[in-house]
């Protein structure tokens, strides 16, 4: 079930339904709301939902590759926004672009696979983990440039990033600063013992006394 807070603090339901769905991405003006959701067909696809009154529901991106991780560009241009994801219809996982709303042209960002995309709050950087596990900005320019160069910056913590039941990386638990200077990730440390826990041995036998 989707919600959102409106005036006063009430909360609208958005969407309530059995499907697995999985927001993504609100874009900045508040119109859209990009989620993923898996079809038995076609494994996990990309939707998006308007409000513009009518509340429609249309498939951004719904084929036999796995799509997830939709994130709407902060920024517009020539009347357009790109919207990066993580989709493996190369073979692999890597991080593509394609121009919202009407989908008709797709950029590949990531070299050698890739998963996550986070954008700068200008839209002028894109942020996305790489397939060694390191973070990597590629410089966006506004629709129609092309992605310009990328450089890697440093390698995320241990633990962080996993899939879900379809095989789709489920949503990443980290987050960029809109300067693009800091980072927030959401992972085990490895550090620290176990936290302890006791095991009760034959225990139906206390009961009876």
């Amino acid at each position: 079930m989707f919600q959102k807070a409106v005036a006063g603090g009430a909360e609208e339901v958005l969407m309530d339904s059995l499907e697995a769905k999985a927001p993504t991405s609100w874009s900045r003006d508040g119109r859209f709301l990009m989620y993923s959701m898996v079809d038995p067909r076609t494994n996990s696809d990309l939707w998006v939902m308007s409000f513009d009154g009518s509340r429609t529901v249309k498939p951004f991106l719904k084929t036999d590759a796995i799509e997830s991780q939709g994130q709407f560009s902060p920024v517009e241009s020539n009347g357009m926004r790109w919207v990066a994801y993580t989709s493996n219809e190369s073979g692999r996982e890597d991080v593509f672009l394609r121009t919202f709303p009407d989908s008709g042209r797709k950029e590949i960002v990531s070299t050698g696979g890739g998963h996550s995309p986070r954008w700068r709050g200008d839209g002028k950087e894109l942020f996305y983990v790489a397939a060694d596990r390191s973070i990597v900005v590629v410089d966006i320019g506004p629709i129609p440039a092309r992605p310009g160069a990328s450089r890697r910056l440093f390698t995320v913590p241990a633990g962080f990033g996993t899939r879900d039941a379809t095989g789709s990386r489920a949503r990443a638990p980290w987050i960029v600063t809109p300067d693009g200077q800091r980072f927030l990730f959401a992972a085990s440390s490895g550090q620290g013992a176990p936290a302890p826990f006791t095991v009760v041995l034959n225990w139906p036998a206390a009961l009876k006394k």
